[in-house]
Parts: C-alpha cells; sequence; structure tokens
C-alpha cells in the first residue's frame, strides 16, 4: 500500500492533511516492523515539496534507512514560500530518495488546454531532470484529477509511473497508474496498525469513500467541491484551493 504524506510540523495543526512529527516518527516505525502474513507492506509517497519534508521527514528516514518518492511542483521550488530550494532537492535525490513530478504549477491537469498540459508535463519534467541531472519518470495527479487523456499525454511526455490519490491496495489496470492513501492527521495509530492488516478489510470501506467524493466532484463541479472541501478541512476561503487540496 502506497501513502500519501503533504506537510509535517513540529507543533499541532487544525488542517487535515498537517501531521505531527510525533505521529509520523509513529508511522515509519510501524512501517519497519517485520512484516506478518496477514500485513500489507508500505511505501511512502509525499506530494508538493513541502520545506518539512526536508526537516522533519528526511532525517527520519535517513536515520532508519527508509526511502520514499517525493512529488514535486516544479515551479515551486526556490520560489514559493514554505517550500524547498534546489539544495534541498538535490540532497533528497543525493541521498538515495526518489524525485517525482507533481506538475509545473499544480493546475489540475484536467483543466489544462494542449499548451498547459506541455509546460505542466513535459516542462516539469525536463527542469527537473535539468536540476537534477537525472531521469524523472514518475508523476502524481495535482488534485487527484486524471483522465483517459490525461494519461495518454502523461505517456507521450515520457512518464512510466502515475500515482493518484485513489485509496487502492495494487496498480490500477490503467497502465502504470497507482493509488495511495491520503494520511490524515487525527489518524490515531492503532487505525493505521489496522489499515496495514488484511483481515481488518479497511481499505474496502476506503475506496467506497472515495468513489462518493469522486460522485460528488462530478455533481457539484470542481470548484464547488473544492471551496466546500476548503471549509470542511478549515482551509481559510481565498486561498488557491487548487493547490492547497494537498492531493
Amino acid at each position: 500500500m502506497y501513502f500519501l504524506y503533504h506537510e509535517l510540523s513540529s507543533i499541532p495543526q487544525a488542517y487535515t492533511y498537517v501531521l505531527h512529527q510525533d505521529a509520523f516518527r509513529d508511522q515509519i516505525d510501524l512501517f519497519q516492523q517485520p512484516s506478518q502474513n496477514k500485513r500489507i507492506s508500505a511505501r511512502l509517497t509525499f506530494d508538493d515539496g513541502h520545506i518539512s519534508n526536508h526537516e522533519i521527514a528526511f532525517p527520519m528516514l535517513a536515520d532508519r534507512g527508509m526511502t520514499a518518492d517525493f512529488f514535486l511542483t516544479a515551479n515551486w521550488i526556490g520560489k514559493r514560500n514554505g517550500y524547498m530550494n534546489w539544495s534541498q532537492v538535490r540532497d533528497l535525490h543525493g541521498a538515495g530518495q526518489r524525485i517525482g513530478a507533481h506538475g509545473w504549477s499544480h493546475k489540475l491537469l484536467t483543466h489544462c488546454s494542449p499548451d498547459e498540459l506541455k509546460l505542466e508535463l513535459f516542462d516539469a519534467r525536463k527542469l527537473l531532470e535539468d536540476e537534477l541531472g537525472a531521469p524523472v519518470t514518475s508523476l502524481s495527479f495535482p488534485g487527484g484529477r486524471f483522465s483517459k487523456r490525461i494519461l495518454g499525454v502523461c505517456l507521450e511526455a515520457g512518464y512510466t509511473s502515475m500515482f493518484s490519490s485513489t485509496p487502492q491496495l495494487t496498480t490500477l489496470p490503467i497502465g502504470s497508474l497507482t493509488g495511495r492513501l491520503n494520511v490524515r492527521g487525527g489518524w490515531p495509530l492503532s487505525y493505521i496498525q489496522n489499515l496495514l492488516d488484511l483481515e481488518k478489510n479497511l481499505l474496502r470501506s476506503l475506496e467506497r469513500q472515495d468513489r462518493l467524493k469522486g460522485l460528488a466532484k462530478k455533481i457539484l463541479g470542481d470548484s464547488l467541491y473544492e471551496r466546500i472541501w476548503s471549509v470542511a478541512n478549515r482551509e481559510a476561503l481565498g486561498t488557491d484551493t487548487s493547490a492547497d487540496n494537498r492531493t
């Protein structure tokens, strides 16, 4: 199972997708425990490129010999307050952490024109590769939005593995598309333990919830859905919700 993280913090936060550093430490320690017959193995991913990924997550992972996939919004690197700079990104890459793309500006790909898709997919990948001097062939979809058309353009842009925010245990049957579970800050460790237990079958419940969320997006439309999402997740209206939707 792939777990999706965004921002970590040393102080408690009300926002749904900000995880306290102690909770993150407990979770990765749990993931390192010896696997049992009916337990799911865990892999870690991070979206957006928040500076806490370097300052908090990276040292903890390094201490435990763990690696993760860091999907970065290319044009935020070294430009957006609170997000990593190129030196920090190179630290991750040089230590064996995996770097992937998360678009150029975090614009929802399903809203992009052909020219905008070139920027979000082709140009983002080229910038990351030029700065790192290494291939970048993985992508996570901003806002979790994708379609068959988007998947086709991603393949043209050279991405061989793509990640959604759909909670699923295995790779989806569409090319190299993999689902992930968006970790919420309020989940107790016991809930994470139960998610890893195949006999508990909690992932099926989350998959059903995700399908209902997808239906709500179709009925309400992205703009209205994101405004409601922002209020429900304690984000102030007036912010760039397409960027702050943490997927």
